[in-house]
């Protein structure tokens, strides 16, 4: 029987109810999902989804030994639940060199810095990674900086 905490993990991006996706990022981040978003992830690698999708974590392949967190979300009424958290550890248990980004107000900026090994400012993001560091990878930076926005009405701010 399938709890509303367990965590699956899809491999396939086609067997994602994409319109519960959205929905839950929706009300995750409080603000609409851009309409291009599902179209650029092209180098999409696996999502951990629980049964009802109140926690998300899209993983994405941005360097062929680094994996790329592109979203992490949990919804608004199961936050401080714990379920963040068992969430991040499937990610960290399945993923020992792993980057991501995060805005520069992102209020979970400070968890994501406790988590990773180095974490760079630029003006408009927070980079972060784990399990390496950032000079092994050079173009990281410029990757991460380029990604498309997630959202309606927001500049993609490359810097």
């Amino acid at each position: 029987m399938k709890t509303e905490n367990t965590i699956n993990t899809i491999s396939n991006f086609k067997d994602i109810d994409q319109k519960l996706l959205q929905d839950s990022f929706q009300k995750a981040f409080k603000k609409p999902l851009n309409t291009a978003y599902f179209k650029s992830l092209k180098n999409f690698k696996e999502a951990y989804i629980t049964s009802t999708y109140t926690g998300i974590a899209i993983i994405c392949s941005l360097d062929e030994n680094l994996s790329y967190l592109d979203k992490f979300a949990v919804i608004p009424d199961k936050q401080r639940s714990g379920l963040g958290r068992l969430l991040w550890q499937k990610i960290i248990d399945n993923h020992s060199k792993l980057t991501w980004r995060a805005r520069k107000e992102n209020t979970f900026n400070s968890f994501y810095q406790s988590q990773a090994q180095e974490f760079i400012e630029t003006e408009n993001w927070m980079l972060y990674i784990k399990g390496d560091r950032f000079k092994n990878f050079p173009n990281i930076h410029s990757k991460l900086c380029q990604l498309p926005s997630s959202f309606n009405n927001e500049a993609n701010n490359k810097t």
